[in-house]
């Protein structure tokens, strides 16, 4: 799995894409929100929208969503570029039964995202 590693207007991130069935894909991200004292990695399905193959992700408040999770949380003073690709890491050694549940969510009709 390769991942990417970049600065933005918040300091480091590191983001490694996993493709899925379905044509939909798995967006792993480890990046410092603003504000928070966290450095957070977090697993969410995008889906295609439409067929100019537009990745989406979407959330909603009905139940019906792109599956998402937390996968680590860790308390950060400094967010420094080692720091972010080995919290990754660490998030990428344990996606097997993340990414299984994530297939699972969306084979499931009752979360399938409406457009």
């Amino acid at each position: 799995m390769q991942i990417s590693l970049y600065q933005d207007e918040h300091g480091w991130n590191a983001k490694t894409v996993i493709k899925l069935a379905q044509g939909r894909q798995l967006h792993v991200r480890t990046f410092k929100p603003p504000g928070m004292p966290t450095l957070q990695t977090w697993a969410a399905v995008w889906s295609s929208a439409g067929t100019a193959g537009i990745m989406v992700f979407r959330p909603r408040e009905d139940g019906g969503q792109d599956f998402s999770r937390c996968l680590l949380s860790v308390g950060v003073s400094r967010v420094t570029k080692r720091a972010v690709r080995l919290q990754h890491e660490s998030a990428l050694a344990q996606i097997g039964p993340v990414r299984h549940e994530a297939e699972g969510w969306h084979q499931d009709s009752g979360h399938e995202a409406r457009s």
